[in-house]
């Protein structure tokens, strides 16, 4: 599931898997679902751009 930014969830909510919750309080989006592979992808570029930003780090 992903939760936006600044949502607020309560202790006993639900996100079913592969939805978005988002707002004040949180609430499902109907119509929003997360595609297949999704996390999977966004894990991995955050792995390659941090090896990236920590090879062209220089001290100055």
């Amino acid at each position: 599931a992903v939760v936006g930014a600044g949502a607020v969830v309560s202790p006993n909510a639900e996100v079913p898997p592969r939805r978005m919750a988002l707002g004040v309080p949180a609430r499902v989006r109907e119509g929003h679902e997360v595609p297949e592979g999704y996390f999977d992808h966004a894990v991995q570029s955050y792995i390659q751009r941090g090896k990236r930003f920590r090879a062209e780090l220089r001290r100055i």
